[in-house]
């Protein structure tokens, strides 16, 4: 039966991701502005979200003896050779003040490569906190602490106390910046994400095929002719503009996604981070024409949640991820380009430094990384935790409790991005519980 309007679900190939990303726009709006602090240069934030929980305590490793026997002696089968560890620059402090060298798993060799350049920065034993605690305050830690949707809720909207915001502390955070644009400079490659949801809607771009509608071409370009004409009802005129701007949106995004594709990263197609990353570097080298100064792309890899077979299936994630961001910021060398884009992981939450069979389970405090070409502080921000079964960061059998928040790492992004500091609370309402407010990230 013939059909104005079909529902399409697109199988993943290079030419589907790409194609379901324009469809996705339309539920864009255009004639987005914002106005607090001016911003006249140009910088970019790029969030990649490990999905499902990244064992961040297998993923940077201690290499110095005292370090990797403690590091040994609790993870028992899933502990990485000392040996194979990648030796890196990136050290740290534990409790006590003793220097912590850290390596890299020994899939992430590209990762290595920017840690050389300088790129890379560590965020040791970080995660979702109300206010810093000690193992001993039970009760204070955050609501379904180890539940996938709620801790990714909770990172994405960057206040663990008050329930009732519903707003992302992205989209809080571009609230902030005074700019002009015909379309949102908020991107998302995993669907609506948390992250941006706020008044002014993102552009959703989905990597794993989108479900769209879509019209047959002669009917389409009809209905968009009707569109230029006034409606005298309010309700059907203010309809008319919102359709409108949708469909304008969504070309305006399709002429940027059929750019030619980067090759280094185009090549690596069976990546899924790599199309996302391919992707975002054309918006980014599309900012001028789209009078965006202020981008922010959420990104998705999938497949953390490594409860059984962690050995192999770790090292495969991690190696998509190291290859496809050194690939990234090789391309963003060559433009020029690197200091002005910062890509921060996030992931639901850490793994249990006690192993199961095969794998671990959920945990809380974790390790993250910063990338970026900006001059940097130092090479970690925060403190590396005991391993100690029932020590001092053991919150529970072997769930790490986390000494830097999400709030903090955030509100240091959100200042690198702009916002001025007597604007970081409108952007994380629960900073005053944190000292200090911004880490000492960038230099």
């Amino acid at each position: 039966m013939n059909s104005l309007f079909r529902t399409e679900r697109m199988p993943i190939s290079r030419r589907t991701f790409l194609k379901g990303m324009g469809a996705s726009a339309l539920m864009s709006q255009v004639g987005w502005a914002t106005a607090s602090t001016a911003v006249s240069d140009y910088r970019a934030l790029v969030c990649i979200y490990l999905n499902g929980g990244n064992d961040g305590f297998n993923t940077l490793v201690p290499t110095n003896d005292a370090h990797y026997e403690e590091y040994a002696n609790i993870r028992k089968h899933l502990a990485i050779p000392q040996a194979n560890l990648l030796t890196t620059s990136l050290s740290g402090r534990d409790r006590a003040g003793n220097t912590v060298e850290l390596g890299l798993h020994p899939s992430m060799e590209g990762l290595k490569a920017l840690c050389d350049r300088g790129y890379v920065t560590g965020l040791l034993n970080c995660g979702v906190l109300k206010r810093p605690m000690t193992v001993a305050d039970q009760g204070a830690e955050p609501d379904m602490l180890f539940s996938h949707n709620s801790q990714t809720y909770e990172w994405l909207r960057g206040d663990a106390i008050n329930k009732s915001l519903s707003s992302g502390w992205g989209s809080r955070l571009m609230a902030q910046l005074s700019q002009q644009s015909d379309i949102p400079p908020m991107y998302s490659f995993a669907g609506q994400s948390r992250l941006f949801r706020g008044p002014d809607k993102a552009n959703s771009l989905s990597a794993s095929g989108a479900q769209t509608i879509t019209m047959r071409s002669f009917i389409k370009n009809r209905y968009i002719q009707t569109l230029d004409n006034e409606r005298p009802d309010p309700f059907r005129e203010h309809f008319r503009g919102i359709m409108r701007d949708s469909i304008y949106a969504s070309q305006t995004v399709n002429g940027v996604i059929s750019g030619a594709a980067n090759a280094t990263l185009a090549a690596d197609s069976e990546n899924p981070l790599s199309l996302q990353l391919d992707a975002t570097l054309k918006f980014i080298n599309s900012r001028e024409s789209l009078t965006q100064n202020r981008q922010i792309f959420f990104l998705n890899l999938g497949g953390f949640d490594t409860h059984a077979n962690q050995v192999s299936s770790h090292e495969e994630l991690l190696s998509q991820f190291s290859r496809a961001v050194k690939n990234f910021y090789d391309l963003l060398d060559e433009q020029g380009l690197s200091s002005k884009v910062t890509t921060v992981t996030l992931s639901d939450f850490g793994r249990r430094i006690i192993p199961n069979a095969t794998g671990t389970d959920h945990g809380w405090g974790n390790n993250q990384f910063v990338i970026s070409g900006a001059p940097m502080a130092g090479t970690t921000v925060g403190t590396w935790p005991s391993l100690v079964p029932r020590g001092e960061d053991d919150f529970s059998a072997g769930r790490l409790l986390p000494t830097t928040s999400v709030d903090q790492i955030g509100a240091t992004l959100a200042r690198w991005m702009g916002v001025a500091e007597a604007d970081l609370q409108a952007v994380f309402p629960n900073i005053a519980n944190f000292t200090p407010k911004e880490l000492p990230l960038f230099s």
